[in-house]
């Protein structure tokens, strides 16, 4: 049923596919780099639609989302000139409108099981904006 919940399907290995294959590199634009950050955040969405919360998968997602968030916004910085944060589940944590649609940059929506796996990924993330303490 797997195909029938994710109308996005897609993974690390793809992920590896495409990057070995130079089809997330761009001249003086931000659609490659867009794109590939885009990609990640896919999997992650995944992972939060078609597992439960508790699940492995579910949480390993949280965890790993955290990170990539996390690690991203110190490579862009602040000046973020093609825009790859904004959207983010950390941006829509700090300003405090989560919003399905704007979670993972997915079209598709995500429901109920998406709100919940974001929230839960902000609560990580602020534990981590306060040295561990929730």
């Amino acid at each position: 049923d797997y195909y029938e919940i994710i109308k996005t399907p897609m993974d690390f290995g793809t992920i590896a596919t495409h990057l070995d294959a130079g089809e997330y590199k761009s001249e003086n634009s931000g659609h490659g780099p867009l794109r590939f950050v885009t990609d990640i955040r896919q999997v992650f969405h995944n992972a939060w639609t078609y597992n439960e919360p508790g699940h492995q998968v579910h949480d390993s997602a949280q965890e790993l989302g955290r990170i990539f968030e996390t690690e991203l916004r110190k490579f862009v910085g602040d000046l973020d000139p093609w825009g790859l944060l904004a959207g983010t589940t950390i941006a829509q944590c700090e300003h405090g409108r989560l919003k399905p649609k704007t979670v993972v940059g997915d079209s598709h929506g995500g429901g109920e099981e998406q709100r919940q796996g974001a929230r839960s990924l902000c609560s990580l993330y602020e534990q981590d904006a306060n040295g561990g303490r929730a």
